[in-house]
């Protein structure tokens, strides 16, 4: 009997270290998608101002600002603050 339970164990934990490697792949794919996503949703953002403001110029620093004025991803309230401290203080750096 004890070693039918060990191998039943050591079966166990083999497909428990295979779920958190699906888990894991699951997890990347996610994230490559969302990212995609985000980056096409940026991308048309950037074409249409360039539409508007031909020689708009986009840095980080601009694609930041834009994020804070709500043309980018939701920034949480409990962070919003600390977000546009950061960003002004970038400006002084």
């Amino acid at each position: 009997m004890s070693e039918e339970l060990r191998y039943m164990k050591s079966e166990i934990e083999k497909e428990l270290a295979h779920l958190r490697a699906l888990q894991r792949r699951v997890y990347l794919i996610e994230e490559k998608m969302r990212k995609e996503s985000e980056e096409k949703r940026i991308n048309k953002l950037k074409e249409e101002l360039k539409e508007s403001y031909p020689k708009m110029e986009f840095t980080p620093r601009t694609l930041r600002l834009l994020r804070l004025v709500g043309t980018q991803p939701y920034i949480p309230l409990s962070k919003e603050k600390e977000e546009i401290a950061e960003a002004i203080a970038e400006n002084y750096e």
